[in-house]
């Protein structure tokens, strides 16, 4: 139908060889999120691995899709995994393991951040927070760690807590958070210090 041939080879070509060509297609470029990755490819093994890819089509990624919703699956974490599919699905082509690549179901995400903190709602926490210290040894460090994250705007886990003293010029009156090469963190960045009297 597509005026491509398909030879024998690739007709018998499945999900879970197209999911690990990809994984190491992924290796290979050093990418960061590299453990996450494993963990869709998995779950997307379990579900669809068995098939052969030329038996994936539009209908069937979207019954395998409305299955993932009715089980309790986030529709955030369902579209990431179809995402992986069809990433899997456009490096499998061009690596010559199949010659075309199924269409995609769309799945609209609504998980926009709401919810913003005004600075009078952050100084009450904050003052919270300082005030566990009596209950808590760590209180004050966690009034100290809201603080800097509120003002950089950085991200906790992946930002704020991967900071080291080396991290910290204090020569130039900066903070450098190093990159990760990641689509969120392909640069530098830097946040000026000043002295707070």
């Amino acid at each position: 139908e597509a005026g491509t041939f398909t030879g024998p080879q690739q007709g018998r070509v499945t999900v879970t060889e197209i999911l690990d060509a990809y994984r190491e297609n992924r290796r290979l470029a050093g990418k960061i999120a590299f453990a996450n990755m494993g963990q869709r490819c998995n779950a997307l093994k379990a579900g669809l691995g068995y098939l052969r890819a030329d038996a994936v089509t539009l209908p069937v990624l979207e019954r395998w899709a409305n299955e993932r919703l009715a089980a309790g699956y986030a529709r955030a974490t369902v579209k990431c995994d179809l995402g992986y599919l069809r990433a899997a699905f456009n490096i499998a082509r061009r690596q010559g393991l199949i010659s075309a690549r199924p269409d995609f179901p769309s799945i609209r995400v609504d998980n926009a951040r709401q919810g913003f903190f005004e600075a009078h709602q952050f100084e009450a926490l904050r003052a919270a927070l300082g005030q566990t210290r009596k209950r808590y040894p760590h209180g004050a460090v966690l009034a100290d760690v809201a603080t800097f994250a509120y003002l950089s705007g950085w991200r906790v886990n992946s930002e704020v807590f991967s900071l080291t003293w080396a991290d910290v010029d204090r020569h130039r009156g900066q903070i450098i958070l190093p990159s990760t090469g990641s689509p969120k963190r392909r640069h530098d960045r830097t946040l000026p210090l000043r002295r707070m009297d």
